[in-house]
C-alpha cells in the first residue's frame, strides 16, 4: 500500500519549502497566488487530504469536550 502524501511531499514536487505549503493550503496571502496555485495543483495531483485528527494531536487539540 502507498504512503499518503505528506506537507513534505508536495513540497519537494513544487520545490518550496513545507511551512509554504502549509501557509498555501490555508491560503495565506504571504505566499503568492500563483505558488499558491501551483501547490494546489500539485496537492490534488498527489491525492494529499487534510487530517484533521493529526492536526489536533499537533495542536495539543483532541476535538473533544472536556
Amino acid at each position: 500500500m502507498a504512503q499518503r502524501p505528506t506537507l513534505k511531499t508536495i513540497a519537494d514536487r513544487v520545490g518550496v519549502t513545507v511551512s509554504a505549503v502549509s501557509l498555501a493550503l490555508r491560503d495565506d496571502p504571504r505566499i503568492s497566488q500563483a505558488t499558491r496555485e501551483c501547490i494546489h495543483q500539485a496537492a490534488q495531483a498527489l491525492g494529499y487530504v487534510y487530517n484533521r485528527h493529526a492536526a489536533g494531536l499537533r495542536r495539543g487539540d483532541s476535538g473533544m469536550p472536556q
